[in-house]
């Protein structure tokens, strides 16, 4: 009954608040280079046959990496946000290739979201997908801009239309 969904909730709220505890301390114990990547399971849970991981991708990372490892992943998403939300601003919403970057953008953000409360870094293929096709959408950018600094130039020496 609905007791025992108020029973389960509060036992996945305990088994999160434990693993994010988990993965602080490990952190705070680790800190410049972390325990290495997978090692969370190790300490949260000796049995290699099931899942463990902090729920939480931020914690899971410098638990297992240190600050070394989570610099890194910050300047990734940091990044792709930036070239994905450079290139929804800076083209036309006409464009085409603006509504899939806004999509791939809403998908990452989704996905960020979401694993700061379930999954491990590994499983978040959309992420790394959206964070890769960053990369893409800042050479449609870079594209666009050259087709327009080129018509510019054109109408500049060619005010005719010629």
């Amino acid at each position: 009954g609905l007791g025992d969904v108020y029973k389960r909730q509060a036992i996945s709220n305990e088994g999160r608040s434990a693993r994010y505890k988990t993965a602080a301390r490990d952190f705070l114990n680790h800190p410049v280079l972390g325990k290495g990547l997978g090692n969370f399971r190790t300490e949260y849970n000796l049995d290699y046959r099931k899942m463990s991981y902090a729920h939480n991708t931020i914690l899971e990372v410098a638990s297992e990496t240190g600050l070394l490892g989570l610099t890194l992943f910050l300047a990734i998403l940091i990044f792709a946000v930036i070239n994905l939300l450079r290139s929804v601003f800076f083209l036309s919403p006409e464009n085409e290739s603006r509504n899939i970057i806004l999509l791939i953008l809403l998908l990452f953000t989704y996905t960020l979201t979401e694993s700061m409360f379930s999954g491990t870094v590994f499983q978040w293929a959309i992420l790394w997908f959206a964070a890769g096709f960053s990369l893409v959408a800042g050479n449609i950018v870079q594209k666009e801009k050259a087709a327009h600094a080129q018509k510019s130039l054109h109408s500049y020496f060619c005010p005719s239309g010629d």
